[in-house]
């Protein structure tokens, strides 16, 4: 879910039965769902433990906190400045501590890599509001993270 909000009242490419069947669908899934995985784990955010896991592109970025408990209020205020800034991510599991990525077929690795730009943006800035870095660190706008 990683389309723009002003997409979505249009159906995306490749979310019809038949689209899905579509020579090279399947195989991109699998590409681009094993690249967002790389990149995903790639991810140490600074006082939370970070874990992805998913099967083509459906992804989840689990964050826990440093002592092992599910950092629910930081996955939650991540999707609400995401959806904010026109990025459709799901709160998911038991605890909603789980970023859901769960893209159209049709979404491409550029802009799955702003998608992820972004995200890791904001666990930057997660970082210094828990550390009390900066008045303003917790703020987020369009012009510092795009």
């Amino acid at each position: 879910v990683i389309r723009r909000a002003e997409d979505l009242a249009a159906p995306a490419d490749g979310e019809s039965g038949e689209e899905v069947r579509a020579p090279g669908h399947v195989e991109q899934a699998a590409h681009l769902g094993g690249w967002l995985l790389e990149r995903l784990r790639q991810l140490q955010p600074a006082g939370l433990n970070a874990s992805a896991r998913g099967l083509g592109l459906l992804v989840g970025l689990e964050l826990r906190n440093a002592d092992g408990s599910p950092a629910t209020e930081t996955s939650l205020r991540i999707i609400t400045q995401m959806l904010a800034l026109g990025f459709i991510l799901l709160p998911e599991g038991e605890h909603a501590n789980v970023i859901a990525f769960t893209p159209p077929l049709s979404i491409t690795e550029r802009q799955l890599d702003r998608a992820l730009t972004v995200l890791k943006g904001l666990l930057e800035l997660s970082r210094r509001r828990t550390a009390g870095i900066g008045s303003r660190a917790g703020m987020v706008s369009r012009a510092n993270l795009i």
